[in-house]
């Protein structure tokens, strides 16, 4: 860039010649694209402004010999760099992370809140219908809102105390939705059975979705998709393998990091789970390569099951979306308009299948 006065003829030109003009330039434009100046001219003239055209007249010019080129070493060395370049999905980008803030920070409890506002639609598909009155008392476990159709879900209470209003709440994404304010006493009384330890291996498929579905338990990587109606793939369709979904491409995130980290035996045990439900005897973790100890976390927890597979990805955003996760970790490219069950796969993120 020195030589050529800062304008790089690799870039600028079309040809990306070195040595100079092809001689093929009109009236200052490139024979190749006329909406571009000749890269060449533009040297000159750089070079002739900073009294350096002699100088670079005078540069010896450079004559590879191309019999002294080994082409088998050059040539398997660009197509594995092109082999990786298109590996996993093609497209994407590798934003700054900026994990260094929080990865290192154990996940903690929300504080106590005095006032509790629960929406009824916290999930994809038509809003839960509350079932509780204002005065009502309220244990955290109970159902407060039922589902208000097939793609739909149940909202159960967080907290214990008493119903202060129903009324439409202002939501994050400026929507206003019918909620249930609840003013929490602190005891956090829980209604019967809940929390209680029930030997999970010996849950049938349909036990397992009634649970599911029950609990409210709905997709946390952000687009709240019913998980019960997931665990129910329609009659003509087989899966075959589940997708966690455990990259968390994007930047500053690290609660999904975490999560693998401090809990990897409840997401083995929610990986089984998700897997009878479904009849499917194969698992792939996504996870992307600037989580190493995640990886050797789950790694060797993986170890010790059949069937689960800790795959690590290459950084790269919008991973964590469906369809380039199952591209990236399984090969196997999703229609536009298809679901991921046309491929045979079913994808859930990583705090789905702790929940």
């Amino acid at each position: 860039l020195n030589i050529t006065g800062g304008v790089c003829p690799i870039v600028d030109c079309s040809k990306s010649l070195v040595n100079g003009q092809c001689g093929g330039a009109k009236n200052g434009k490139c024979e190749v694209d006329p909406n571009k100046d000749c890269a060449w001219e533009k040297i000159y003239q750089r070079l002739a402004k900073q009294g350096r055209l002699e100088e670079f007249l005078n540069q010896p010019v450079q004559v590879r010999d191309y019999s002294k080129v080994n082409f088998k070493v050059i040539n398997d060395y660009v197509k594995s760099i092109r082999e990786d370049r298109l590996n996993g999905y093609y497209g994407g980008v590798h934003p700054s992370e900026h994990k260094e803030f929080s990865e290192h920070i154990d996940l903690k409890k929300f504080p106590d809140p005095k006032t509790v506002v629960i929406s009824m639609s916290q999930h994809l598909g038509a809003p839960a219908n509350p079932i509780v009155e204002v005065g009502d008392t309220v244990k955290v476990g109970q159902k407060i809102g039922e589902a208000g159709g097939f793609i739909s879900a149940n909202v159960i209470c967080s907290v214990s105390g008493t119903v202060k209003g129903i009324e439409p709440r202002l939501m994050a994404n400026g929507s206003m939705v019918q909620s249930i304010i609840v003013e929490n006493d602190g005891e956090y009384r829980t209604v019967e059975g809940f929390g209680q330890k029930r030997d999970y291996t010996a849950l049938s498929k349909q036990e397992i979705r009634d649970i599911v579905k029950e609990a409210g338990i709905v997709g946390l990587g952000g687009a709240g998709f019913p998980t019960n109606v997931k665990l129910m793939p329609p009659k003509d369709a087989t899966p075959e393998c589940v997708i966690i979904n455990g990259a968390e491409c994007e930047p500053y995130l690290t609660a999904d990091h975490r999560l693998m980290l401090e809990h990897g035996k409840e997401l083995i045990i929610g990986i089984e789970l998700i897997m009878k439900a479904l009849g499917v005897k194969r698992t792939i973790v996504g996870i992307e390569n600037n989580k190493r100890d995640a990886i050797e976390e789950l790694d060797k927890l993986a170890r010790l099951t059949d069937g689960i597979e800790i795959c690590p990805l290459k950084i790269q955003y919008p991973q964590g979306g469906e369809k380039q996760l199952i591209q990236a970790t399984t090969g196997k490219f999703v229609p536009s308009g298809g679901l991921p069950i046309a491929v045979g796969a079913v994808v859930q993120n990583v705090g789905t299948v702790y929940a």
